[in-house]
């Protein structure tokens, strides 16, 4: 039996590698609690916070329901206001079961909530977009229109329910895994960006805060374990259709070889954002003349893609 490297007397349950320390149940959910905490007082956060308001993006997933298991419980030490909000963009034997483990978990800790319909609001599910792609009538394949809708509708969302910030539950995997795609695409301006928070650039815009960016995905796992939050074990039919997964498998056959070294590339890329903000030139936003929500085009990638699905799908429909 291993014992935990912090306190010496309680069997360890998990292995912390990039660390190298072994943690019992009550010193790792310490251990993370803290890690969070930390990092969001490390971005200036918690500054000034008492009596405003944080709204934490949940999918229903391991990641997004320790992020609102944190908001709450740093929202009782702090003095601000947390709710949820979650986006049902219509995935059938995914999205039904993740929005059960939302709504139980908001029940447990007694947090308003809202749940919007992609269908009711664009017009379209990622269901018929992703059956549209298959059929070859659209470009944009099922994660692009998920992550640009989901996004957009997050930020308005968000926005009306007066937040000042919108809490994400991007992991220490995701953040590096965004980090290569920005690269491979040549995307400085979000490379820059990124990181524990994503500032605002336009009114109509809100902050975007990361209580997860240097917590690996393993550690998250284990603290939903460990804290009795339940999840389902299902993951999005889509992602293998993504870039985003042939980087994670990538990624993690190093990390297996060389444990740590998605840390520290985080780590080294968040210094040279420090260095690079204010050298690269900014996003420009304007407002898209469709919807009036922020948009660096005339017209924003999301009504670009309502109405060309919308438009075929009414087609098909007649």
């Amino acid at each position: 039996m291993v014992l935990c490297t912090r306190c010496g007397k309680e069997k360890a349950i998990i292995h912390v590698r990039h660390k190298n320390i072994c943690l019992c149940k009550k010193c790792f959910i310490t251990y993370f609690n803290t890690k969070a905490e930390e990092t969001l007082k490390k971005a200036g956060i918690l500054d000034n916070i008492s009596g405003k308001s944080i709204t934490v993006a949940v999918s229903g997933g391991k990641d997004s329901l320790n992020t609102l298991y944190l908001m709450k419980k740093l929202a009782e030490k702090y003095g601000f206001e947390v709710n949820a909000l979650l986006i049902n963009e219509g995935i059938r034997g995914y999205r039904e079961f993740t929005i059960k483990a939302f709504l139980n978990h908001v029940k447990n800790l007694r947090l308003d909530y809202t749940i919007v319909d992609l269908k009711k609001e664009l017009g379209f599910t990622v269901d018929e977009a992703a059956k549209l792609f298959f059929q070859g009538k659209i470009e944009w394949r099922p994660c692009t229109v998920c992550g640009i809708t989901r996004r957009y509708l997050l930020n308005k969302y968000s926005r009306e329910l007066g937040a000042t910030y919108l809490a994400t539950g991007h992991n220490l995997d995701d953040e590096v895994q965004t980090v290569v795609m920005n690269i491979l695409r040549g995307d400085i301006q979000a490379l820059v960006r990124g990181g524990i928070v994503v500032r605002a650039e336009h009114r109509k815009l809100v902050s975007r805060i990361k209580p997860l960016h240097y917590i690996y995905e393993r550690e998250s796992l284990v603290h939903a374990l460990a804290t009795g939050i339940k999840t389902p074990y299902v993951e999005c039919p889509y992602a293998p259709l993504s870039l985003r997964w042939s980087i994670r498998e990538f990624l993690n056959k190093i990390e297996a070889e060389k444990p740590g070294f998605k840390y520290r590339l985080l780590v080294r890329t968040d210094e040279l954002r420090e260095r690079l903000r204010g050298k690269v030139r900014v996003v420009e936003f304007t407002e898209c003349k469709i919807c009036g929500e922020p948009s660096s085009k005339d017209v924003c990638k999301t009504c670009e893609i309502k109405l060309k699905l919308n438009n075929l799908l009414s087609t098909v429909s007649n």
